[in-house]
């Protein structure tokens, strides 16, 4: 994924590392407790932007020290243990929510200079690259929808419809054709951004063991890259 560091790299570090405490583990949990596990947790780099002696090879924590917090020193290093730590019990949105075209995370701007950088053609490095290069309308998405299966485009947008795997279709492309975060693709069809994550993850397994699904969802995506 590629992230902005200016305005998105900072919070996305801090929700990514405060999500070993997300667990039914830690429901009921107290402050302390929570904030314990997280310096111990051995398979997090929180405790190495922490503490010195936690660090680990491979590891580049002082970029985002430098930037945030002036320098990778003992003050920065508090700083940042501090930001995460006073979030625990704290409402934080979660990044992800944001991210367009299944890899960018930033500003339009950013999105924008992204495309102009990538090649026209699909390859191996960046399988998104041609899904990137557009920039369609919801409308577009879920009419081409619409026209594949025989359904109205009022019924894939309706949360009561009967066509769930018509509309989960939809979501999916909308996310990877629009300039359009989970959460704004989830006031379109009318539920919350968690709604349209996890019908998301239902319809990208589905497409990995029934073939027939994967040959129509591969219809309409090359219908929608040569809009």
């Amino acid at each position: 994924m590629l992230v902005e560091a200016d305005e998105y790299l900072l919070p996305l570090s801090r929700y990514i590392h405060l999500n070993p405490i997300r667990s039914r583990r830690f429901k009921n949990a107290d402050v302390h407790t929570r904030a314990g596990h997280l310096k111990k947790y051995p398979w997090s780099s929180f405790s190495g932007y922490c503490y010195l002696r936690k660090r680990k090879p491979g590891f580049d924590y002082s970029r985002l020290l430098n930037t945030y917090f002036g320098q990778d020193n003992a003050q920065g290093r508090r700083k940042y243990r501090e930001y995460v730590l006073n979030a625990i019990d704290a409402e934080i949105e979660n990044p992800f929510e944001d991210v367009l075209h299944q890899s960018i995370l930033g500003t339009l701007e950013f999105v924008k200079w992204v495309k102009e950088k990538l090649p026209l053609k699909e390859s191996r490095e960046v399988p998104a690259s041609r899904s990137l290069q557009r920039d369609l309308s919801t409308d577009q998405v879920v009419n081409a929808v619409s026209q594949f299966y025989g359904v109205e485009a009022v019924d894939i947008l309706d949360r009561k419809t009967r066509a769930k795997r018509v509309r989960q279709m939809a979501m999916e492309l909308c996310y990877r054709f629009c300039n359009l975060g989970q959460r704004q693709i989830g006031q379109i069809f009318n539920v919350d951004y968690s709604t349209v994550s996890a019908n998301r993850s239902r319809l990208n397994s589905r497409l990995e063991s029934d073939r027939r699904l994967k040959k129509q969802f591969d219809q309409i995506r090359g219908t929608l890259i040569n809009v």
